[in-house]
């Protein structure tokens, strides 16, 4: 037997067992890392204990089982051995020698022993008393023998009464050592058929020869079993629950004091409608530190779904021979949910200041969807959508949403996806497909349809990305498969082996398709990507999603462009060993969303297994008029005009004023200005001129 029963926490285990005695269920507890934590018993001695929110606790906690036998309850009189059961001596006994145990610290060694063998003497006794209480009824209707059995008793008492004597002799060489233990209990419940509702409060006071340390851990309860269902209730509940816990400690020794509360508040029915709010403080000083923390979380569950909001607040100053060398201030709210189907949503503020050898300064960072603003003149008004934020190739970006710049001078530098840098900018219109200005000065300029839609086109990882099969076989999406992504960037690979489904490699068996993107309406897209193929085909092809995300229609799939042959292309470390399949299509009206699709056919008989791979995939905005994909960037940008000259996939204009064309600086070469016609040879001799002069 082993009192108490303490462990380490590792991470993973919730479930814990004890092998001490005690006299209710109620009397237990259990403490990790000096605060008293909510649990359940699975059998007499094991219980489940978790945190907060139904996890492990974290490796390397201290996790005490424990118990508080209450000492306000009266022991059974030893007046009339005719009145006395065995069950009134067990009891009795027990609640002595168990609070003679907890004084005592918990008390191994010889003394441990000593318990433990009069706990297996006290089941002896209940038993033997069980008989002579059988016994006791028959002498009484004429065998008078009743004093004879008093004096068995009387020889079990003085037995007993000999080692409790022997265990207060032990508390006493305890104290002798230097170790002071001070306790009090107070218990009150009532139990009535399926009500009950339990008081119960310790208060413990230790005092050692370097440490002096005091706690008290308060709970109340309250619950109902076996609840019928009322009315507009669908079922009945098991057990409805409340309670409340606060567990708080003060300890002080050499150069160090520590006071930490912990309150906890919760409501449950039947284990699947929960509710909890905790509050957690904690002040700590030590020689060359001082440190001060608040953490608060609300929690709401129903089934698998949650909502939670967590606030922590941290101030810490650091000293180190006698100067400071660290100001910390933390702030951090955040707020999330989860459903049940395991989509979560989250947002939150931090705000920090710090003070150190490393870095001075401070910070506010937000995590959300979007900012709002509202007008304080107008406290019930529309709010303002100021900024949305969302990731672009897997990098945070902001957005300004249209109509929410005015008319303001914006001083200083703009950067603008890639490099728009100038101290004023001043035209009279500024529109998609037009600019009218007096002068640009600038030293690059970039100019194109849309940048690339895809959340991650670069596969830096493979988040955004995922496949499906069809037919009832498998297949494996891997990123950068050894020796077959192309230097310095990535690709995506599919394979698979066996044969199901159909036959025919350009058969659609497995796709790797991306997250959705928002497209407009009626709006022109490029998609594309740079494909390698395996011993099969294959095809992509756009898809189109209304607003509710049912689709629409889809685009590509075998069309002109948007296919391979078997073997066309197999891949590798350079990007000439892909081809570039894709196409243009117009979004329908009605599209909100869209995805690409990349698609593998079926092994090519006799072969057994197949690949495909992918590298460079694109969605961009285009025009009506453009008959060509766009080089691949993952930026979307289409032309770039430098001093250096102007690079662009194509170029059309219905008039150009040149003043001198030529096709060469030198050697021969084709010259054209306002008269004439020229044409040199490679030794730079003029051998035709046409035109005046």
């Amino acid at each position: 037997m082993t009192f108490p029963k303490t462990y380490q926490t590792d991470g993973t285990t919730t479930v814990w067992s004890f092998d001490f005695p005690y006299l209710d269920r109620s009397n237990v507890f259990v403490i990790v890392n000096d605060a008293a934590r909510a649990f359940t018993f699975i059998d007499d001695h094991t219980i489940k204990c978790v945190d907060s929110f139904g996890n492990p606790f974290p490796k390397g906690l201290p996790l005490t089982i424990s118990r508080a036998t209450p000492d306000l309850i009266s022991f059974a009189e030893f007046k009339d051995a005719a009145k006395l059961t065995a069950d009134d001596l067990n009891r009795a006994r027990l609640q002595c020698l168990l609070l003679i145990q907890e004084r005592s610290g918990g008390m191994a060694g010889a003394v441990g022993t000593v318990i433990s063998s009069m706990v297996n003497e006290i089941e002896t006794i209940s038993g033997a008393l069980d008989s002579l209480a059988e016994v006791q009824g028959v002498l009484q209707a004429g065998l008078g023998t009743l004093n004879g059995l008093s004096d068995r008793l009387t020889v079990q008492e003085n037995g007993a009464k000999a080692l409790q004597d022997q265990i207060n002799q032990e508390i006493e060489n305890r104290k002798a050592a230097g170790a002071l233990l001070a306790q009090r209990m107070d218990s009150l419940d009532i139990d009535v058929g399926n009500q009950k509702a339990m008081f119960q409060s310790q208060i413990q006071l230790l005092q050692s020869s370097d440490e002096i340390m005091a706690s008290q851990v308060t709970s109340l309860s309250a619950r109902l079993s076996d609840v019928e269902a009322g009315q507009g209730d669908g079922e009945d509940s098991d057990e409805v629950a409340a309670s409340l816990l606060s567990a708080a400690i003060t300890s002080v020794k050499k150069d160090h004091a520590l006071a930490q509360q912990i309150t906890t508040l919760s409501a449950d029915i039947n284990g699947n409608i929960k509710a909890q709010l905790q509050v957690e403080q904690t002040a700590r000083v030590d020689a060359d530190k001082a440190l001060a923390e608040q953490i608060t979380s609300l929690q709401a569950q129903i089934g698998d779904n949650l909502s939670q909001v967590i606030q922590e607040m941290h101030t810490e100053i650091d000293a180190t021979n006698g100067k400071v060398t660290k100001l910390q201030a933390q702030y951090t709210l955040k707020a999330q949910v989860q459903r049940e189907d395991g989509t979560v949503v989250m947002g939150g503020i931090g705000l920090a200041a710090t003070a150190n050898d490393d870095y001075v300064g401070s910070k506010l960072v937000l995590m959300a969807d979007a900012i709002l603003f509202a007008d304080p003149n107008t406290p019930n008004g529309e709010l303002v959508q100021f900024l949305q934020a969302g990731l672009v190739d897997g990098s945070p970006t902001l957005v300004v949403p249209s109509a929410r710049v005015g008319d303001k001078t914006v001083p200083g530098r703009v950067l603008v996806d890639g490099a728009v840098e100038a101290r004023t900018i001043k035209a009279n219109s500024i529109t998609g497909d037009k600019l009218v200005a007096g002068t640009i000065s600038t030293d690059k300029l970039q100019v194109g349809l849309g940048a690339n839609l895809l959340k991650n086109s670069t596969f830096v990882n493979l988040q955004g990305w995922a496949t499906w099969m069809y037919g009832g076989g498998a297949g494996d999406l891997i990123l950068d498969q050894p020796d077959w992504f192309p230097a310095g960037g990535h690709a995506a690979g599919v394979h698979s082996a066996g044969t199901w489904g159909s036959a025919d490699p350009n058969a659609m068996l497995i796709g790797l398709y991306s997250d959705k993107v928002p497209v407009v309406g009626g709006g022109f897209y490029e998609y594309s990507g740079f494909v390698g193929v395996h011993r099969c085909a294959a095809n992509v092809g756009i898809e189109w999603y209304d607003a509710n995300g049912a689709i629409i229609s889809a685009s590509g799939y075998g069309s002109a462009g948007t296919a391979t042959v078997v073997g066309q292309a197999g891949g590798g470390k350079t990007l000439g060993g892909y081809v570039r399949i894709g196409g243009i299509a117009k979004a329908p009206v009605n599209a909100a969303s869209a995805l690409i699709q990349f698609r593998k056919g079926m092994n090519v008989s006799p072969d057994t297994d197949s690949w495909m791979f992918v590298t460079q995939p694109m969605i961009a905005e285009t025009s009506a008029s453009a008959t060509r994909l766009s080089p691949y960037t993952p930026s979307g940008l289409g032309t770039l005009i430098t001093p250096a000259g102007i690079s662009t996939p194509s170029l059309s204009a219905l008039s150009a004023n040149i003043g001198l064309l030529r096709t060469a600086t030198s050697g021969q070469r084709m010259e054209i200005d306002g008269s004439q016609i020229r044409s040199f040879d490679g030794n730079n001799v003029m051998r035709a001129r046409f035109g005046v002069w």
